[in-house]
């Protein structure tokens, strides 16, 4: 499995807050954070890795899976939301 679906529970957010007018932040400046997060990623590999999913099995480390698990709560049986 190279994918893990996150699960996690959230609080309601009330109408009248999530149907404010806000301006998000401008599409350029989501374009920069991207690049930026790719120039991390392309100094932290050797190799050419350009995404997570091209990683192989002894870059990941142990504690990140049993993160990812966490997220997982959902499954559960015991979950009763």
């Amino acid at each position: 499995m190279d994918r893990i679906d996150f699960h996690v529970e959230v609080t309601p957010v009330n109408f009248d807050e999530l149907s404010e007018k806000r301006k998000g932040e401008p599409s350029e400046k989501v374009r920069g954070t991207c690049f930026k997060a790719r120039e991390i990623q392309t100094d932290r590999f050797s190799e050419v890795v350009y995404s997570n999913s091209m990683m192989s099995s002894c870059k990941i480390r142990p504690e990140h899976i049993a993160e990812a698990i966490t997220y997982r709560i959902l499954d559960r049986e015991s979950w009763t939301g």
